[in-house]
């Protein structure tokens, strides 16, 4: 085992994260490969976080071993958790990121000095390796063959956080993994949506262990089903599209089975032969699946959360509040144009409307609907003014929950359309307390 290099650095330039759950021995070889691999010049700087995700082993002999590595936990269980916290626990602006059960090659902390301004997101190799001698089980051969193509994962826009390196920046204006999907895939995705870049790097390599059996085969690719159908069943057209998908998944047993028989990777007629007997069944199986859920009763809509605001106030206490939204998503309406650029936040313009301007009130309640509709959100909050009173109206029509908060300025009496939400909305909250009390309405404090 090796001695202690570098304690952690009192203000860290990157941070490698590493969830863990019950596989210490995998844990000790990431670790022991990423610390002797390295020279002491390139640790600098480097602080190496492992967040474990409630394992009921114990970590002494990590602690032990490793002193300069930081232990922190994480009580929600899956891997997206685990990174998240990680990502929080430290305020390095580089963010790179391992599996416990992968081996950094020689060298990986360099290659990942060399290669952290190649994009916003780099996206590094990772290799194969058996854990038992030969022959290969069908599962580790399947998987010598297609698992972890990391090169077209890149040309589609993504890659994967057994080995990818990001800013700071970059994840804290993406927002954090979300979990029940294919966490590092819908993170890619979501920042090249905000506009940033992603690339390939061979030469930052990592070796991940082939699975052993047909039953870790099994509930890998369980998980990432059942993880994309939750991606998928609310759009449009999902059950048809999904059903497509099966006769997809089965018909490509075909012409992979090309790729198991002129694969050089693979060690003579009986590797390939198992191959090709997991790959058929483990598509077949698949297509089962996806069968069952294109078939089975309807999913529940995830909770989603609509905000209504005016510009000005309004807007800007409506900001103070949408950290507490969470991972639910989340849409923001607005009257005020060019809020999306100041903020940042994806803001959708509907017309204004008040005493002074009524004649946008049917416009403004068209639009209003469209929206309920389209969205068909769980909870309906406004901060004001009269545009946020008609979404709450609309929003009981359609069995969401609403919540009014009336604004912070209104320090006197509740403001008119604070009165009218009150009779609309499930909570209602003044802003003062002694508002509050003449009103009737909630007080919590004050988000300003």
């Amino acid at each position: 085992m090796v001695e202690p290099l570098l304690a952690c650095p009192a203000i860290p330039e990157a941070a490698i994260i590493i969830p863990h759950l019950d596989d210490i021995s995998r844990l000790m070889c990431c670790l022991d490969a990423l610390f002797t691999g390295s020279k002491p010049e390139d640790l600098r700087g480097i602080e190496v976080i492992v967040v474990d995700n409630g394992s009921t082993c114990t970590l002494a002999t990590i602690r032990a071993a490793f002193p300069q590595v930081r232990l922190i936990s994480e009580a929600r269980r899956g891997a997206a958790h685990a990174r998240n916290r990680g990502a929080a626990a430290s305020s390095a602006p580089y963010l790179w990121f391992l599996d416990a059960d992968c081996r950094p090659m020689p060298g990986w902390i360099r290659a990942a000095w060399q290669s952290r301004d190649l994009a916003d997101i780099v996206a590094g190799d990772v290799t194969l390796f058996d854990e038992t001698p030969p022959q290969r089980s069908g599962a580790q051969a399947f998987e010598t063959v297609f698992a972890f193509d990391v090169a077209r994962y890149a040309r589609a826009g993504f890659g994967v956080t057994a080995n990818l390196l990001t800013t700071r920046e970059m994840f804290d204006r993406t927002g954090p993994f979300r979990a029940d999907r294919p966490e590092d895939k819908d993170w890619c995705l979501r920042a090249r949506a905000l506009g940033g870049t992603l690339c390939h790097a061979p030469t930052l390599r990592v070796a991940h262990p082939t699975r052993r059996c047909w039953r870790d085969l099994h509930q890998k690719w369980r998980r990432l089903t059942d993880e994309a159908w939750h991606e998928s069943r609310n759009r449009p057209l999902a059950r048809l599209r999904w059903m497509a998908r099966a006769v997809l998944v089965a018909a490509s047993v075909g012409p992979h089975a090309v790729r198991v028989i002129t694969s050089d990777r693979l060690n003579g007629p009986t590797e390939r032969a198992r191959a090709l007997a997991t790959l058929s069944r483990i598509r077949l199986t698949r297509a089962g699946w996806i069968i069952r859920q294109a078939l089975g009763p309807s999913a529940p809509r995830p909770k989603s959360i609509l905000a209504v605001a005016s510009g000005g106030g309004h807007w800007q206490q409506l900001m103070q509040i949408r950290e507490s939204f969470g991972d639910h998503p989340a849409y923001y309406l607005t009257t005020q144009p060019g809020l999306r650029a100041e903020t940042g936040t994806a803001a959708t313009l509907i017309p204004d409307c008040n005493r002074a301007g009524l004649r946008n009130l049917p416009r403004t309640v068209m639009l209003l609907s469209w929206h309920m509709i389209r969205r068909r959100p769980s909870v309906v909050i406004s901060t004001g003014a009269l545009p946020g009173v008609i979404a709450l109206i609309l929003a009981r029509m359609i069995g969401a929950r609403t919540i009014w908060i009336d604004s912070v300025a209104n320090a006197e009496r509740m403001s008119m359309s604070g009165r009218l939400a009150r009779h609309v909305s499930h909570l209602c909250l003044a802003q003062w307390e002694h508002v509050a009390r003449e009103t009737g309405a909630d007080f919590a404090g004050s988000v300003l």
